[in-house]
């Protein structure tokens, strides 16, 4: 069996050298949207973020701020209290924020792994500026609708918070931590941030590449047809795009009339799609967490949210109507520009090779000789 896999596997790959040789210039263009994706898109609703989150992790800036949140935090999930800013900056940083700030807590041996996975299940969020700048605005032209669908999230956040710490123990970190000076936690903290995000953009890149790649092969129009007999024809392409690639899956839902768009952004937007949970998944294995509890809650987190939409559309009468086109348009909430996020990267990256050389002065104390008189 395994003989049949392997020689399957072979034949597939071999397939994708070829399309990729015989398709290059399409597939190219592919992966420009992606760049596009991770310049306008990615780069300046994240980037910020982590830098902030880590550091405010490393430094226990805001412990003494979410002191009220942290216990909240406590008291439904069965959490240590000192985990709110952790918790806080997972909702509002973006999807891989929670997942990033939970593996430094277990490789700095404050955390153990159990814990962190339970929290993992609802730590990994699309924060207010994705799904209000980057989904609803381009898609809807509403930023209403943006925080009909972020409240909707925030519905299955604390849902699944709830449900993953039912009937489990309590736990509490250790209360003697070294701190670091600002100055080395900032450093570290923007030199962490840019290899999460590369690692992110690089993830998008290949997905883009593969969409591209099904697109142009026919694949993906084969399952499109063959959903099509379930589906409406454009929900069930958004449907497959957006499992594949969350950003481009949105932009899909432009073909999709009514309110159908704004429930299909809303469960893709909570699923986060393959590539998100790839990006996930590379960063907490360096921890080795285990991700099969969060496979489980993350059908109902998505379940709880499209649900919680469709509730919150009926109760308040919003109307919903697409203006993007179903190749999607450039998102942005602010005027975001390619060029400086380009430059915001390399900078980064340069930043992060120096960070390595930076010297850190240790002290060691001097023996003392000891005076013996005559």
């Amino acid at each position: 069996m395994k003989r049949f896999a392997k020689f399957g596997l072979t034949l597939l790959f071999t397939a994708a050298v070829a399309a990729l040789l015989l398709l290059a210039k399409p597939i190219a263009e592919s992966v420009r949207g992606g760049i596009d994706i991770c310049l306008k898109v990615l780069i300046p609703s994240l980037f910020a973020f982590m830098v902030l989150a880590d550091f405010s992790v490393k430094t226990g800036m805001l412990e003494l701020l979410l002191r009220p949140f942290g216990w909240l935090c406590g008291k439904l999930f069965r959490i240590d209290r000192s985990l709110g800013p952790v918790v806080l900056m997972s909702l509002i940083g973006g999807y891989p924020v929670g997942a990033k700030l939970l593996t430094d807590l277990v490789l700095e041996g404050r955390m153990e792994r159990r814990d962190a996975e339970r929290m993992l299940c609802f730590c990994v969020n699309s924060g207010p500026a994705f799904v209000i700048g980057s989904v609803a605005v381009p898609l809807f032209g509403d930023t209403k609708l943006g925080f009909l669908i972020f409240a909707s999230h925030l519905t299955a956040f604390f849902a699944v918070g709830i449900l993953s710490g039912f009937g489990k123990p309590s736990f509490s970190l250790p209360l003697e931590r070294e701190t670091p000076p600002y100055s080395t936690a900032l450093v570290n903290s923007v030199a962490s941030a840019t290899r999460a995000m590369v690692n992110i953009c690089s993830f998008v890149l290949v997905f883009s590449a593969l969409i591209g790649l099904l697109r142009l092969t026919g694949v993906l129009g084969a399952l499109g047809t063959f959903l099509g007999s379930f589906l409406p024809r454009p929900v069930a392409e958004a449907l497959l795009i957006g499992i594949l690639e969350v950003t481009n899956g949105t932009n899909a839902c432009a073909g999709i009339s009514g309110i159908g768009a704004l429930l299909a952004a809303t469960a893709l937007t909570a699923f986060g799609g393959l590539c998100v949970q790839m990006q996930v998944t590379a960063i907490v294995s360096r921890a080795k967490l285990s991700m099969k509890m969060f496979y489980k809650f993350r059908l109902l987190y998505t379940a709880v949210s499209t649900l919680t939409a469709w509730g919150l559309l009926q109760l308040f009468e919003v109307p919903v109507s697409t203006m993007a086109t179903p190749g999607g348009i450039p998102a942005h909430l602010f005027s975001f520009s390619p060029l400086s996020s380009l430059f915001l990267l390399i900078l980064c990256i340069l930043l992060l090779c120096t960070a390595r050389k930076s010297v850190t002065i240790e002290c060691k104390p001097k023996t003392r000789r000891k005076y013996v008189g005559k």
